[in-house]
């Protein structure tokens, strides 16, 4: 796992600089995404303070709609509960993001995790029969 941190917090810096998703992130192997997700908690408060090619990036909007894909990845694994939660609407928008927001169905802060349920089952559309369902 110690390897998957590393490659994951080389990912988070792309991601910061704004380096497409697919491009940062082994997108079929789920060890990255709870590397990255682990990652970025470790990255972000510490390696890109600091660094003014980074400062930009890593700043978060007060309307987090605003980021595009790979800075909303990094908002939601963001160590701010708040912010977490906060990232799941506009991530809902983004079929990449899928993997990150199951990460948050089981998040500690119960208020991400039931927003991210909550956001799963919409996408999925859980509630309508199963010959109905996209």
């Amino acid at each position: 796992m110690r390897e998957d941190i590393r490659s994951a917090e080389a990912a988070v810096l792309r991601l910061a600089a704004g380096t497409a998703l697919r491009d940062a992130v082994v997108v079929a192997d789920p060890r990255a995404w709870l590397a990255l997700d682990e990652g970025a908690r470790a990255v972000l408060p510490y390696r890109l303070e600091g660094l003014p090619q980074w400062e930009q990036a890593a700043r978060l909007p007060a309307d987090l709609s605003l980021l595009d894909e790979p800075r909303l990845a990094l908002a939601l694994c963001h160590r701010d509960g708040w912010t977490r939660e906060a990232a799941l609407g506009p991530a809902a928008r983004h079929p990449g993001l899928l993997p990150l927001i199951v990460v948050r169905a089981a998040d500690w802060a119960a208020p991400v995790r039931e927003r991210a349920r909550k956001t799963l089952c919409e996408l999925l559309d859980l509630e309508a029969p199963p010959s109905s369902r996209r």
